[in-house]
């Protein structure tokens, strides 16, 4: 009986993982997410207004620079754009991201 219990409970995570596996769609949302609060960061009216005019043209540069590998339960993103990388794993309906941009001027 344990066996049984045991092999259910190890089909029911493993349903949810592949469930709960983020699409490209939603990560983009994700990077949309974070680069509008690094801009409210800056607390500057024209960061601020200039964010908000462009997190659409943003989206659509990410989804473009961005390579998914779906694992079925996990996927990995890689976006590169120039010289920053950003590298996260998607798990779960979230990301936790391994590898951010260095975000410094003056490269």
């Amino acid at each position: 009986m344990k066996w049984l219990v045991a092999t259910a409970t190890i089909i029911a995570a493993l349903g949810l993982l592949a469930y709960t596996n983020p699409s490209l769609k939603h990560y983009d949302q994700f990077v949309n997410r974070v680069l509008m609060e690094q801009v409210r960061k800056q607390k500057s009216p024209l960061a601020n207004a200039l964010g908000s005019l462009f997190s659409g043209i943003t989206s659509n540069i990410v989804a473009q620079q961005t390579m998914r590998k779906d694992y079925l339960f996990f996927s990995t993103y890689e976006t590169v754009v120039g010289k920053e990388r950003m590298k996260a794993v998607g798990v779960l309906n979230d990301f936790i991201v391994t590898e951010q941009p260095s975000f410094k001027r003056g490269d």
